[in-house]
């Protein structure tokens, strides 16, 4: 089911690999759009042989064909994408925003708060708007595991710096988020600088970590800081950086202030080998679907510390904090969930996967497929995810677009070489007949790739500012960032110096959505990640 749902997303990244790596093919994709309420006119364009025109209308439901029209439940701002495909193997694709204003309920909401500072305790003053609805839900996240779904919580957190979001869910359907960063403890308001606190934040840059103190002064002048990096080494730098060896370590700092005020921060730092924070949490979860209900099976990793709560959003409004939940859908059709996590060392992830809720159609029949790789240098094997429509009796014919073919259910085939491919699949009935095409980048020297870009990690993902790559490299290489539309929007080098894994890429000037890094070698090898930008 995994496989299912996120080849929604493998064409879109494999389509932006094309573009960077191989040879440009003729086609291309465009489309113009005409709004009336709550319905969208969408006109599309493109070249190639025979093109084929798929639309994804951002919010969940996709459909096909040149010109088409889609009516939308709630107001808001959808990326609307098309993916045009041509019978030459060409493929292009291209997004655009459209904003609805017209739908009859819903989607007028705003989620809103202020916060009162004391110490390490905050309140919160919930200013949010339900848009006219008698009824509202709400659903507090503090950024530390923590949650609440009272109108105006209170909360306790230990020093640092959280992101706090309140999420609104009213009567008429409406739902919307608002997240802040507050810091505690450490950064004291001016109204309440009665004392001095010590508090300090650190990331990885180059090898080395890099501490940033934030410390308050009480209204006070700093006379000292001192550092002990809790492996006998110490520092009277305001903002030091050191390097460690693998393992855990405690690292404190004390402030002295010319009214006399001491003030002490201890947190403790894990450095796997070659560098870096080996503590990142990561979200993910499988499901199953059985007739209009799905059961979520939660396989997230605490990075090493423990999980404090599950956050889950299933994408017709529903939530839950189970660890497993089941979650029944009133209607058919396509649901984004997501699941947040919370671990005790305050970090959080996201993962979000698509879930299709279907009866099942027992008219028609159709097409559809994903493959894996592994069975040579060049090799994929194929997974038949088709419906025959209940009939039972259906022949499969598949093109692998490299001139050969194959009959079988779920056939494995061996490429000659590296290139860009397009797969596609036809199922025949006595009465229907439908196609499905994927396109395939096959890599030149695959196991050169596992060897240059060896323990690839992008974190945190979603991220906001800052979106960190962890990769132990061989051979300097090519770092790519592009749009879904395949424009690029940074190039940059990372060099393979020795002990260097950590890398940073700002993404502060970026919008919400979907993007890929790309890191190409100078043979021509790659390696290609999805991040998703939340603001």
């Amino acid at each position: 089911m995994k496989k299912l749902i996120t080849l929604l997303l493998m064409t879109a990244l494999v389509s932006i690999d094309q573009r960077l790596t191989a040879a440009p093919l003729l086609c291309s994709a465009d489309f113009t759009v005409t709004i009336s309420g709550a319905t969208a006119s969408f006109n599309g364009s493109g070249t190639g042989i025979t093109p084929f025109y798929s639309w994804d209308f951002g919010d969940g439901s996709y459909g096909s064909g040149e010109d088409i029209s889609h009516t939308y439940t709630f107001n808001g701002t959808y990326m609307v994408c098309l993916t045009v495909w041509g019978a030459d193997s060409c493929m292009a694709m291209t997004c655009d925003s459209v904003v609805i204003t017209g739908a009859a309920a819903g989607g007028s909401c705003l989620a809103d708060f202020t916060y009162f500072i004391a110490g390490t305790d905050v309140s919160f003053d919930n200013n949010s708007d339900a848009g006219g609805a008698i009824d509202a839900d709400f659903f507090w996240s503090f950024g530390d595991g923590g949650t609440s779904t009272t109108v105006n919580p209170e909360h306790s957190f230990a020093p640092g710096t959280y992101e706090v979001c309140l999420d609104i869910f009213t009567s008429d359907s409406c739902s919307d988020t608002y997240c802040t960063v507050i810091a505690v403890g450490g950064i004291i308001d001016s109204l309440d600088s009665l004392e001095c606190n010590a508090y300090f934040t650190y990331d990885f840059l180059m090898g080395e970590v890099n501490f940033t103190n934030l410390s308050d002064d009480g209204g006070a002048a700093f006379s000292s800081y001192f550092w002990d990096f809790g492996d006998g080494t110490t520092s009277t730098e305001e903002n030091p950086s050191t390097t460690f060896d693998p393992g855990w370590h405690t690292v404190c700092l004390t402030i002295n202030t010319s009214d006399s005020c001491s003030s002490t921060y201890c947190t403790d730092i894990y450095i796997w080998d070659g560098g870096g924070d080996t503590t990142v949490c990561e979200a993910g979860f499988d499901f199953t679907v059985t007739g209009m209900s799905a059961d979520f099976t939660n396989t997230s990793s605490g990075g090493g510390a423990f999980i404090t709560s599950y956050n889950w959003t299933f994408g017709d409004g529903g939530t839950s904090t189970a660890t497993n939940p089941e979650h029944a859908y009133a209607a058919e059709g396509i649901y984004n969930v997501c699941l947040t996590i919370y671990t005790t060392d305050s970090c959080s992830s996201t993962y979000c996967e698509t879930v299709v809720i279907s009866t099942g159609d027992t008219t028609g029949c159709t097409a559809l497929f994903t493959y894996d790789f592994g069975i040579t240098p060049w090799g994929i094997f194929t997974t038949n995810l088709s419906d025959d429509g209940g009939t039972g009796d259906a022949s499969y014919f598949w093109d692998f677009g490299d001139g050969t073919s194959s009959t079988e259910e779920e056939p494995a085939h061996n490429y000659a070489g590296g290139g860009d491919y397009l797969i596609c699949l036809t199922i025949s009935t006595d009465s229907c007949e439908d196609t499905y095409c994927s396109s395939v980048s096959i890599a030149p020297t695959p196991i050169a790739e596992t060897e240059l870009f060896e323990g690839l990690t992008l974190y945190p993902n979603p991220a906001r500012d800052v979106i960190n790559i962890h990769v132990a490299l061989h051979a300097d290489v090519t770092c790519i960032l592009t749009d879904l539309s395949g424009r690029e929007l940074s190039v940059r080098t990372l060099q393979a110096n020795a002990g260097n894994t950590e890398h940073q890429i700002n993404i502060a000037d970026l919008e919400s959505g979907i993007y890929t890094i790309l890191l190409i070698d100078a043979a021509g090898n790659r390696a290609m990640e999805k991040i998703m930008v939340v603001r």
